[in-house]
């Protein structure tokens, strides 16, 4: 079992007008090992945004694996807003995705916005944030364990 911080080296500060469905900001490449391994993630991202429309302003945030718009996803996270920030707790997803053996992958971070495909001003900076997410991999050669599963259950 391996437990890391995603480095806020590996996410990409985005600032601008968005009228598709997510934007990547985080990629993280996965070395082959010799192990099939599940990975948990946990965390937090937050982001601002703004809209002249009277919607709700909604950006949740996926992580997946293998790509960022196809991949399996893997932890999501549900925006809440306050004052403009918008904060997104992000829980793992059971049950957890297996890389295969001997097979190298990536892990994408993307925020994904509920805009209705209407512009929406969105800021996000890990620099000047406090989003930070955690990842556990574990070897996944017998199966997700039942002492993680009563975890992830709760």
């Amino acid at each position: 079992m391996k437990c890391y911080q995603i480095p806020a080296s590996a996410f990409v500060p985005y600032c601008g007008i968005s009228v598709v469905p997510h934007q990547t900001i985080c990629s993280l490449e996965i070395a082959a090992e010799s192990l099939a391994r599940n990975f948990l993630i946990w965390g937090t991202i937050e982001a601002s945004a703004l809209s002249k429309y009277a919607i709700p302003l909604s950006i949740d945030v996926d992580v997946r694996i293998g790509d960022p718009v196809t991949g399996e996803l893997i932890a999501r996270g549900i925006g809440s807003t306050q004052r403009g920030m918008v904060s997104a707790k992000v829980v793992p997803l059971t049950p957890a995705s297996v890389i295969p053996a001997d097979t190298p992958s990536a892990l994408y971070v993307n925020l994904v916005f509920d805009n209705n495909s209407l512009p929406l001003v969105c800021d996000f900076n890990v620099a000047n944030s406090n989003s930070g997410l955690f990842v556990i991999e574990l070897d996944a050669s017998d199966g997700l364990r039942p002492e993680y599963e009563k975890v992830l259950t709760r």
